[in-house]
């Protein structure tokens, strides 16, 4: 996407022409992936390390957490693999996600591993590695710019891909809990972040995200930079918004401005950056206890936590997210209009 974004450019300055932009189409569709498949893997493992620590994990809880997110990244591999539809990838990753939460339950209840780990944190690693990949923000920005059959169609996509997660976590939770797995589900974490460890955490989960998008070594950098605005902006906007969803659309707006604002400069796709940098507000959490909460209370069990609200929430996260980003990006649009003034015009114009 770089080197279209790049070849377009060359093309509106005339730096380009007709025969040589044949030729660059064809040398980037033929062109190997930027990384190896075991370096995507082990991105995503250092991917859920860090969101677990991100959120105050302990260091049993953040390896537990990487083992999960690579897990979850090999089983969906495998069964895309078997060229069968993504649905059932994100059916079997959200499997393995509840796997893992009933093996830590299931460890404590016996004695066999007597160290407290919360199965919320290790859990949602794995989970905002899957929602992360959904298309809610290019849909919403497509129905923002008027193309509605694309907008429509990314919805489906995403709400279909989301439909996969909640089926594979949810039935395997249900089988669980019918098996006798004691499953709790505190009214809180228990963990307490600590600051300068989430300021650590929060580019290097933007970076490790970068990896698995393909972004060029010369620009995880940037994505890390962004990564922590997106901190930055979210705890800042803790000070005087008490509102989460409310919190994560402010800071997708802004990393997305500043992304539109500095596209010609940079040459990276505001998406690519927008994605990285957001990730770690992706509501994994609270889904996975919003599910774990409607699946207790399914089986009569007690549940201290309102599950609704918790998906509910989630939900609204994921709203704010998606709509906080796409006006950031076109109001960023006029700060990153191309030099010719007949391509000025033409954009202009589709505006």
């Amino acid at each position: 996407l770089e080197r279209v974004e790049s070849l377009l450019e060359d093309i509106v300055n005339n730096r380009t022409g007709l025969t040589q932009a044949r030729e660059e189409i064809a040398a980037i569709v033929q062109m190997r992936t930027t990384y190896p498949a075991w370096m995507l893997v082990a991105a995503k493992g250092l991917l859920g390390f860090w969101v677990s620590v991100l959120f105050g994990g302990n260091i049993y809880e953040a390896l537990a957490a990487g083992a999960t997110t690579t897990s979850v990244d090999l089983a969906m591999r495998g069964v895309w693999k078997l060229r069968w539809p993504y649905f059932f990838s994100q059916v079997a990753g959200a499997m393995v996600c509840g796997i893992a939460a009933l093996l830590v339950m299931w460890s404590r209840s016996i004695g066999v591993w007597n160290v407290m780990m919360s199965p919320s944190l290790i859990v949602s690693a794995g989970m905002i590695s899957m929602l992360a990949g959904l298309s809610f923000t290019t849909a919403v920005r497509d129905a923002m710019d008027g193309y509605v059959i694309t907008a429509s169609a990314r919805l489906v996509d995403a709400i279909t891909l989301t439909g996969g997660i909640v089926l594979g976590l949810t039935m395997t939770l249900w089988v669980g809990l019918t098996l006798g797995i004691p499953a709790y589900l505190s009214p809180s974490l228990g963990a307490s972040p600590v600051l300068w460890l989430q300021v650590l955490a929060s580019p290097l989960i933007a970076m490790t995200f970068g990896v698995n998008t393909h972004l060029s070594p010369r620009n995880l950098a940037l994505a890390g930079g962004f990564g922590l605005l997106t901190f930055t902006i979210n705890r800042l906007g803790s000070e005087f918004l008490s509102s989460a969803s409310a919190q994560a659309g402010l800071a997708a707006f802004t990393v997305a401005l500043v992304a539109q604002s500095l596209n010609r400069l940079v040459r990276v796709p505001t998406i690519a950056l927008v994605s990285a940098s957001v990730i770690s507000l992706v509501p994994g959490l609270a889904l996975y206890r919003g599910l774990l909460g409607l699946v207790q209370e399914g089986q009569g069990l007690v549940v201290t936590v309102d599950s609704s609200a918790l998906l509910f929430q989630a939900l609204l996260i994921a709203v704010m997210l998606a709509f906080g980003a796409s006006f950031g990006a076109i109001a960023g649009r006029p700060l990153s209009m191309p030099a010719d003034w007949n391509a000025r015009l033409a954009l202009a114009k589709a505006w």
